[in-house]
Protein backbone atom coordinates (compact mmCIF):
# COMPACT_ATOMS: atom_id res chain seq x y z
CA UNK A 1 0.00 0.00 0.00
CA UNK A 2 3.11 2.36 1.35
CA UNK A 3 4.13 1.21 -2.54
CA UNK A 4 1.16 3.06 -4.23
CA UNK A 5 1.12 6.29 -2.61
CA UNK A 6 4.77 6.13 -3.23
CA UNK A 7 4.33 5.88 -7.20
CA UNK A 8 1.03 8.33 -7.45
CA UNK A 9 3.12 11.11 -5.11
CA UNK A 10 5.92 10.94 -8.05
CA UNK A 11 3.01 10.56 -10.84
CA UNK A 12 1.31 13.88 -9.20
CA UNK A 13 4.86 15.56 -8.53
CA UNK A 14 6.19 14.50 -12.33
CA UNK A 15 2.55 15.92 -13.95
CA UNK A 16 2.60 19.15 -11.96
CA UNK A 17 6.43 20.12 -12.50
CA UNK A 18 5.26 19.24 -16.33
CA UNK A 19 2.47 21.73 -16.46
CA UNK A 20 4.41 24.32 -14.18
CA UNK A 21 7.52 24.08 -17.03
CA UNK A 22 5.16 24.99 -19.57
CA UNK A 23 4.66 28.15 -18.64
CA UNK A 24 7.52 31.06 -18.87
CA UNK A 25 5.78 32.75 -15.70
CA UNK A 26 6.01 36.11 -17.51
CA UNK A 27 2.10 35.98 -18.17
CA UNK A 28 3.41 37.40 -21.66
CA UNK A 29 1.83 36.04 -24.62
CA UNK A 30 4.13 35.26 -28.10
CA UNK A 31 2.40 37.27 -30.85
CA UNK A 32 3.14 34.45 -32.99
CA UNK A 33 1.98 31.77 -30.91
CA UNK A 34 -0.61 29.02 -33.33
CA UNK A 35 -0.72 25.36 -31.20
CA UNK A 36 -2.40 22.66 -32.52
CA UNK A 37 -6.33 21.35 -34.01
CA UNK A 38 -10.94 23.82 -39.60
CA UNK A 39 -12.69 25.29 -43.98
CA UNK A 40 -15.01 25.92 -46.48
CA UNK A 41 -17.33 28.57 -46.70
CA UNK A 42 -16.73 31.11 -43.91
CA UNK A 43 -19.31 33.05 -42.02
CA UNK A 44 -17.10 35.54 -39.65
CA UNK A 45 -19.02 37.92 -37.11
CA UNK A 46 -16.42 39.74 -35.89
CA UNK A 47 -16.15 44.13 -35.92
CA UNK A 48 -14.14 45.59 -38.98
CA UNK A 49 -10.39 44.82 -38.40
CA UNK A 50 -9.39 48.40 -38.89
CA UNK A 51 -7.35 49.04 -35.89
CA UNK A 52 -6.97 49.62 -32.27
CA UNK A 53 -9.83 50.85 -31.06
CA UNK A 54 -10.79 51.61 -27.08
CA UNK A 55 -12.56 48.89 -25.37
CA UNK A 56 -12.89 45.86 -27.95
CA UNK A 57 -11.20 42.47 -27.96
CA UNK A 58 -11.88 40.85 -31.59
CA UNK A 59 -12.18 36.95 -32.35
CA UNK A 60 -11.62 36.12 -35.77
CA UNK A 61 -11.49 32.76 -38.18
CA UNK A 62 -9.16 32.51 -40.91
CA UNK A 63 -8.89 29.25 -43.12
CA UNK A 64 -5.19 27.94 -43.25
CA UNK A 65 -4.19 27.71 -46.75
CA UNK A 66 -3.71 24.15 -48.28
CA UNK A 67 -5.86 22.08 -45.57
CA UNK A 68 -9.67 21.91 -46.45
CA UNK A 69 -10.82 21.46 -42.53
CA UNK A 70 -8.39 23.44 -40.49
CA UNK A 71 -8.31 27.27 -39.43
CA UNK A 72 -6.58 29.90 -37.09
CA UNK A 73 -8.72 31.32 -33.87
CA UNK A 74 -7.17 34.15 -32.84
CA UNK A 75 -8.20 36.92 -30.13
CA UNK A 76 -6.67 40.31 -30.55
CA UNK A 77 -6.48 43.13 -28.17
CA UNK A 78 -7.45 46.28 -30.10
CA UNK A 79 -7.78 47.90 -26.88
CA UNK A 80 -4.99 50.46 -26.13
CA UNK A 81 -4.29 49.04 -23.34
CA UNK A 82 -3.10 45.45 -21.71
CA UNK A 83 -6.02 43.23 -21.24
CA UNK A 84 -5.24 39.92 -18.56
CA UNK A 85 -7.56 36.81 -19.40
CA UNK A 86 -7.61 34.12 -16.91
CA UNK A 87 -7.94 30.25 -18.36
CA UNK A 88 -9.06 27.87 -15.33
CA UNK A 89 -7.69 24.83 -17.61
CA UNK A 90 -5.49 24.17 -20.24
CA UNK A 91 -8.45 24.24 -22.64
CA UNK A 92 -8.24 27.51 -24.29
CA UNK A 93 -11.01 27.60 -26.58
CA UNK A 94 -13.66 24.77 -27.60
CA UNK A 95 -16.21 24.54 -30.87
CA UNK A 96 -19.37 22.61 -31.26
CA UNK A 97 -21.10 21.50 -34.43
CA UNK A 98 -24.20 22.38 -34.92
CA UNK A 99 -26.57 20.60 -37.80
CA UNK A 100 -28.79 23.07 -39.94
CA UNK A 101 -31.93 23.30 -37.10
CA UNK A 102 -29.21 24.39 -34.74
CA UNK A 103 -28.70 20.62 -32.85
CA UNK A 104 -25.39 20.27 -31.20
CA UNK A 105 -23.61 17.17 -33.01
CA UNK A 106 -20.22 17.48 -31.49
CA UNK A 107 -18.95 19.37 -29.45
CA UNK A 108 -14.58 19.33 -29.67
CA UNK A 109 -14.32 19.06 -25.34
CA UNK A 110 -16.87 16.41 -25.37
CA UNK A 111 -14.33 13.24 -25.17
CA UNK A 112 -11.31 15.21 -23.92
CA UNK A 113 -10.25 16.39 -20.23
CA UNK A 114 -7.72 19.16 -19.54
CA UNK A 115 -5.55 19.92 -16.44
CA UNK A 116 -7.79 22.24 -13.95
CA UNK A 117 -4.65 24.70 -14.06
CA UNK A 118 -5.02 28.72 -13.30
CA UNK A 119 -3.21 30.30 -16.18
CA UNK A 120 -3.08 33.98 -16.69
CA UNK A 121 -2.40 35.57 -20.00
CA UNK A 122 -1.46 38.75 -20.69
CA UNK A 123 -2.28 40.62 -23.99
CA UNK A 124 -0.81 43.58 -24.72
CA UNK A 125 -2.62 46.17 -26.52
CA UNK A 126 -2.40 44.88 -31.06
CA UNK A 127 -1.28 41.61 -29.59
CA UNK A 128 -3.12 38.42 -30.19
CA UNK A 129 -3.69 35.03 -29.06
CA UNK A 130 -3.31 32.29 -31.89
CA UNK A 131 -5.02 28.90 -31.85
CA UNK A 132 -5.12 26.44 -34.77
CA UNK A 133 -8.32 24.34 -35.11
CA UNK A 134 -9.07 21.47 -36.50
CA UNK A 135 -12.06 20.28 -37.19
CA UNK A 136 -11.49 17.18 -39.33
CA UNK A 137 -11.91 15.58 -35.53
CA UNK A 138 -15.59 16.46 -35.18
CA UNK A 139 -16.31 16.29 -39.32
CA UNK A 140 -15.46 12.52 -39.67
CA UNK A 141 -18.70 11.23 -37.58
CA UNK A 142 -20.94 13.41 -39.74
CA UNK A 143 -22.77 12.69 -42.75
CA UNK A 144 -21.68 15.59 -45.97
CA UNK A 145 -23.39 18.43 -45.69
CA UNK A 146 -23.34 22.13 -44.81
CA UNK A 147 -22.88 22.83 -40.83
CA UNK A 148 -22.70 25.82 -38.04
CA UNK A 149 -19.44 25.94 -36.21
CA UNK A 150 -19.26 27.92 -33.15
CA UNK A 151 -15.56 28.46 -31.55
CA UNK A 152 -15.28 30.22 -28.08
CA UNK A 153 -11.81 31.03 -26.19
CA UNK A 154 -12.66 29.03 -22.27
CA UNK A 155 -11.67 32.28 -20.73
CA UNK A 156 -12.77 32.73 -17.07
CA UNK A 157 -15.54 35.82 -17.15
CA UNK A 158 -15.42 36.36 -21.28
CA UNK A 159 -18.16 34.24 -22.51
CA UNK A 160 -18.52 37.03 -25.36
CA UNK A 161 -14.75 35.49 -27.14
CA UNK A 162 -17.10 33.72 -29.71
CA UNK A 163 -17.57 33.71 -33.57
CA UNK A 164 -19.40 30.94 -36.20
CA UNK A 165 -19.12 29.86 -39.95
CA UNK A 166 -20.42 27.64 -42.25
CA UNK A 167 -19.00 24.72 -43.01
CA UNK A 168 -19.85 22.56 -45.83
CA UNK A 169 -18.23 18.90 -45.61
CA UNK A 170 -17.69 16.29 -48.27
CA UNK A 171 -17.01 13.22 -46.05
CA UNK A 172 -16.12 11.52 -49.55
CA UNK A 173 -13.80 14.14 -51.01
CA UNK A 174 -12.06 14.09 -46.94
CA UNK A 175 -11.55 10.43 -47.56
CA UNK A 176 -9.84 10.68 -50.58
CA UNK A 177 -7.43 13.95 -49.22
CA UNK A 178 -7.25 11.70 -45.96
CA UNK A 179 -7.77 14.84 -44.34
CA UNK A 180 -9.62 12.53 -42.07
Amino acid sequence: MVCKKNIFSVVSSLFLAISVAGCDGSGKVNNTDAPDRAKQTSKDTTKDPSGIVEGDLKVSLKPVESSAYKYVFAIQNDKTEPVELTYTSTQTYDYSIKDPEGKVLYTYSMDKTFAQVIAKKQLEPGGALHFEVNLSEGLKYLESGTYTVEIWATVKDRSDLRTEMEVTYDKTSALDKKEL
